[in-house]
């Protein structure tokens, strides 16, 4: 199962977003789920990469 969550309107001045992302599978011991990976990405606010998600970190 792939899961993204994005979050807005980020009370920082360097970044304005913030996406995170999952990857779950089925877990035999519990019925449940697990994740087995996960990372994120920022919105940067200013600089070049302004408005663009990106891994690296916004100035």
């Amino acid at each position: 199962m792939a899961i993204r969550i994005e979050e807005h309107g980020l009370a920082d001045d360097s970044v304005s977003g913030k996406r995170t992302f999952a990857s779950a599978e089925p877990d035999p011991d519990t019925g449940g789920w697990r994740i087995v990976m996960h990372w994120h990405q920022w919105m940067c606010a200013r600089g070049p990469n302004s408005g663009k998600w990106t891994s690296a970190s916004c100035p």
